[in-house]
């Protein structure tokens, strides 16, 4: 492979990164703020649009310059998105169980849901990077003082 072929084999790459990289973070980071500005009243508008943008170019470059997982992020947002109306339902069936109104186009719930899909997106893609006590760290600590 010559010089010029590896050069636009690799600009490629590295845009496709960048095109994925976006789209994913769009995903995620559009029914948030959206959901979010909604609730507080629309003060951005539709200055959520840019602000989706900004973030998104932003965060692609990152992910591209660190060399960040592609599956792992993949898994993510896919996890995001899949457990969001299962979320619903539960946010849903506890308000009902509690008696709490949701009126006509109430956009809580589904802030509360999408932020649990987020939460339990990361929790099963990125809970090894975290490094949390567990109950065993406490008894190994409380054995190894007696």
């Amino acid at each position: 492979m010559n010089r010029t072929e590896y050069d636009v084999r690799k600009t490629l790459d590295t845009a496709a990164d960048l095109g994925l990289a976006f789209l994913g973070i769009v995903v995620v980071v559009f029914p948030t703020a959206a959901l979010a500005d909604g609730i507080l009243g629309d003060p951005l508008g539709s200055g959520v649009l840019g602000l989706t943008a900004v973030v998104g170019v932003l965060g692609a470059s990152l992910f591209v310059d660190r060399g960040w997982s592609h599956g792992n992020f993949g898994r993510f947002v896919g996890i995001t998105v899949v457990t969001m109306p299962f979320w619903l339902l539960g946010v849903g069936g506890m308000m009902s169980l509690l008696g709490v109104d949701a009126p006509a186009g109430s956009r809580e719930p589904f802030l509360l849901a999408w932020l649990f899909g987020l939460a339990t997106a990361y929790v099963r893609v990125y809970a090894d990077r975290v490094d949390l006590p567990t109950l065993d760290d406490h008894r190994d600590s409380t054995d190894s003082s007696s």
